[in-house]
């Protein structure tokens, strides 16, 4: 199938729907580039709404006598949680355009940024998903850096087919909600405290309108809103881009103590951030010996703010110990990238743990 013909189906009712071929072989044209200018507006985040922060929202105790938030949960249940045309039924840039917009407060701030570098392909990875860009323009707005990284949850950026059952279409509105709602709730509950050591710092979500492509144009102009998360550019070079082949096992192990504080950090404010992989993880230098050596966590789209879950009881005050998050639990991904000897098992990982964190 040609490429103009599949975009033809994506804007037709149905014929042909899509596939697992279809699905695995299009993508949309790269919509955005170096010079380009988005006009965005910053909005307050929008409370998570899917899996567990579903049940939360269901259960939340003032969820009758605040109307705001019972009018928010009238929404998500009728227009993202009620019997719906199965997806493979509907074309996505249909889906995406029928779909209404998630309610969002809008606040006064403003901006036009332009984009001086996209950090990757569309959702930086091969399945797709959130992509980072460059920026300049907000500095004047929410000060930080002169430089801003944009975290863009365009539902168009995201994975068509369903991992397990590819020949079926995802939902891909609900998965950009799903990244922009959660990260933005985890930036919230951590930006006060830790916001710039640990963790980027969050400078808020906004919105902004992104025409389909020309060979998609209507009269009037089709757009979809877009949300996209501020924050200041981390440098350095993300774990997984290094080779642990080219550092000793002490350097190795060095930051792999270094990313378990930024973790036990992460979770002592009351989020658990559930992907601890090389991939979230960025090093200052690649000199891992170095004095200098910092590390930054990133990608909280899969987080859990604790807060914000059924049952949920404020912690103790006190800080817990590396030793106690992760004893008799190895990070797989860490020592399946070769960070972690392999030949590691839990009582050699237990006491690596109080040797360097008995004491903590």
């Amino acid at each position: 199938m040609t490429v103009n013909l599949l975009r033809q189906a994506l804007l037709n009712n149905g014929h042909p729907r899509l596939t697992a071929a279809m699905s695995s072989s299009f993508r949309p044209p790269m919509p955005y580039f170096v010079n380009q200018t988005l006009k965005l507006h910053r909005v307050e985040p929008p409370r998570p709404l899917y899996g567990v922060y579903l049940d939360a929202l269901r259960q939340h105790p003032e969820r009758e006598s605040d109307t705001q938030l019972k009018k928010y949960l009238d929404f998500v249940e009728e227009h993202r949680h009620s019997r719906r045309t199965p997806l493979d039924l509907k074309t996505l840039v249909n889906f995406c355009l029928s779909t209404p917009a998630l309610p969002c407060v809008r606040r006064k701030e403003t901006a036009t940024v332009k984009i001086v570098k996209v950090l990757a392909g569309i959702g930086g990875t091969r399945n797709g998903g959130p992509l980072v860009v460059l920026c300049e323009g907000l500095q004047s707005v929410v000060g930080g850096k002169t430089i801003t990284a944009l975290k863009i949850c365009d539902p168009l950026c995201f994975p068509f087919a369903e991992r397990f059952g590819p020949s079926r279409a995802r939902n891909i509105v609900a998965d950009a909600e799903n990244a922009a709602t959660v990260e933005s709730a985890a930036f919230l509950q951590l930006d006060h405290h830790i916001g710039g050591s640990f963790i980027p710092k969050f400078h808020g979500l906004w919105i902004f309108d992104m025409p389909f492509p020309a060979s998609h144009q209507s009269s009037p102009p089709m757009t979809r809103k877009v949300f996209a998360m501020a924050m200041d550019y981390v440098e350095g070079t993300v774990l997984s881009d290094l080779d642990p082949a080219n550092y000793t096992g002490p350097e190795r192990l060095r930051v792999v103590a270094k990313a378990i504080e930024a973790y036990t950090m992460i979770r002592h404010h009351q989020v658990r951030h559930n992907d601890m992989s090389p991939r979230n993880i960025v090093c200052s230098t690649k000199d891992l010996a170095s004095e200098r050596l910092k590390v930054d966590v990133i990608d909280f789209d899969a987080a859990e703010v604790l807060p914000l879950l059924v049952g949920y009881v404020p912690p103790k005050p006190s800080l817990p110990s590396p030793r106690q998050l992760f004893w008799e639990s190895i990070p797989w991904e860490m020592q399946g990238q070769g960070w972690i000897p392999e030949n590691w098992d839990e009582d050699k990982w237990n006491d690596w743990l109080n040797d360097n964190f008995a004491a903590v």
